[in-house]
């Protein structure tokens, strides 16, 4: 009965501690616009379905709104050419700044091409003054044609911060 006892108490307060540290912790809305894209591509071809393949694609964008700063990602595609549909996806890395702090995220971005327009998701992890901190983002918009003014893409989400704000 003792042993229970103690093994009652010892889970109380670890769910105790456990709320007190989720409590202490944020999620903070983002928000903005990807203004410019500028990438070279290592491989692309189209074919005989008439799907358009994109791979060792290699970009830099620039963020303004909530994050500022610029992206760095590399990435892949698959589109249907006679739809628009397809997927695409990669690795990325956000440089820049949020409410004062200056840091990075790094992690990975993808999601689906329907009717050339993009609703991918980011998930990234934070270093320098955002260490310990998720980035959750959604990010949306028409794909630009090769040759084409870049169309803005916007983005939307949220910082986790294990810490509070």
């Amino acid at each position: 009965m003792k042993k229970q006892s103690i093994t009652i108490a010892v889970v109380a307060t670890l769910v105790l501690v456990a709320g007190v540290v989720w409590a202490a912790s944020t999620n903070t809305a983002v928000s903005g616009k990807i203004v410019s894209a500028t990438g070279t591509t290592e491989k692309m071809w189209i074919d005989d379905d008439l799907v358009l393949h994109v791979r060792g694609y290699v970009g830099q964008e620039t963020l303004t709104g909530d994050l500022a700063g610029t992206i760095y990602a590399t990435g892949y595609m698959n589109m249907d050419l006679t739809t628009g549909n397809g997927d695409q996806g990669g690795k990325l890395r956000f440089e820049g700044t949020w409410k004062g702090l200056t840091g990075t995220f790094e992690g990975s971005w993808s999601g689906p091409i329907t009717g050339t327009f993009f609703d991918g998701k980011w998930v990234c992890k934070g270093s320098g003054d955002f260490a310990g901190m998720i980035l959750r983002v959604d990010n949306y918009g028409w794909l630009t044609p090769p040759g084409a003014p870049f169309i803005e893409q916007y983005y939307e989400g949220y910082v986790h911060n294990p810490h509070g704000e």
